[in-house]
């Protein structure tokens, strides 16, 4: 008998619904080609005829003939005009003056985060001291440890390190405190301070930078090349015409099918370098082969995912194959080097 995740790794376990995926987009591309978004429109956009009324004023009245002529009125009083002997000073000027405003900075990011959950010291004054001293090692000195009273909102786990310079923090879910040991739980924030000291957060916005002009760029030389050919078919001549959102959707589709394997590899690079950063600074692989597997008893994830679910929407490294890593990964006990071993104090 198969087990769950061999059931799971099943080609035939996805072909339904493969297919319908594949054959929705093979239905709508038949549509868009045959017109049809054009005929939609033309169904939707019924003709309404507008009449403008124009209002039509008649001609003010002749004057009237034989009026007595105006009233006279005797001139105005001359202005005063104060004798030699009083003198009249104009009032003195008032001296120029600075008013400032002092205006508050807008709140910085560290204060949003609070506005929704308790933000307060850790309870454990022991294991506090051992997460700054580990943060100490990776580099991140100055930095203040906070545990957030999130079990009100959801039992997810999660914990990150954040902040530069005055604003560093440590952030602990009450949640993965209660659900994780102490040694499970020094190696999860050896993971989160791996992605701050190795600057995946950096790297990951000065890609996207640079990803998105490209994508959108092409997402734009793509479609007037198809609508150039394809107008007559398509029965719309320009993107931004509302017959063309079919069109949009496929073509976001297609872009996002060809660059989810990239962005998901990216993102499983940096999860393994973090597993490795936290191997390498706590040396626990029990604690962190621990800490994976109670994350799999908490979200009952496939922990062993097959080839083509990896390929297009894993984003992290399968719990199967990071449990395997923490139990391999032992350079010291073997007196090899370590990657990252330049890196800790």
């Amino acid at each position: 008998m198969l087990d769950y995740a061999e059931q799971q790794r099943a080609p035939g376990k996805h072909a339904v619904g493969i297919g319908i995926v594949l054959g929705l987009h093979l239905l709508l591309g038949w549509a868009l080609v045959n017109g049809l978004a054009q005929r939609m429109i033309e169904v939707i956009k019924a003709p309404i005829e507008t009449k403008i009324i124009e209002e039509v004023k008649p001609p003010p009245p002749p004057p009237p003939e034989n009026l007595p002529p105006p009233p006279k009125f005797a001139p105005p009083p001359p202005s005063f005009v104060p004798p030699p002997e009083i003198n009249v000073n104009p009032p003195p000027t008032p001296a120029p003056t600075i008013t400032t405003t002092q205006v508050a900075p807008p709140p910085a990011p560290v204060f949003i985060a609070p506005l929704f959950n308790d933000f307060g010291p850790m309870r454990d004054p022991a294991l506090e001291a051992e997460i700054l001293a580990l943060a100490d090692r990776a580099g991140i000195a100055g930095s203040r440890v906070f545990e957030v009273d999130k079990s009100v909102d959801t039992n997810t786990v999660n914990a990150y390190v954040t902040g530069f310079a005055s604003t560093k923090r440590i952030v602990l879910w009450d949640t993965i405190i209660a659900r994780l040991d102490h040694d499970q739980l020094l190696v999860v924030m050896g993971h989160e301070m791996g992605h701050y000291v190795l600057g995946h957060v950096r790297d990951s916005m000065i890609a996207l930078a640079i990803a998105i002009p490209l994508a959108l760029g092409g997402f734009h030389a793509l479609a007037r090349r198809l609508i150039a050919r394809f107008h007559a078919r398509f029965g719309f001549t320009r993107l931004d015409d509302v017959a063309a959102l079919p069109l949009f959707l496929v073509l976001i589709g297609l872009f996002n099918l060809a660059l989810a394997p990239v962005a998901n590899a990216w993102s499983r690079r940096q999860e393994h370098e973090a597993d490795r950063f936290a191997l390498e600074i706590t040396h626990d692989n029990l604690g962190c082969a621990g800490a994976f597997a109670r994350l799999q008893e908490s979200n009952l994830a496939n922990p062993r995912p097959g080839p083509l679910f990896t390929f297009w929407r894993a984003s992290h490294p399968s719990l199967g194959e990071r449990i395997d890593f923490c139990n391999e990964y032992r350079p010291w006990a073997r007196g090899e080097p370590e990657v990252y071993a330049d890196r800790f104090k």
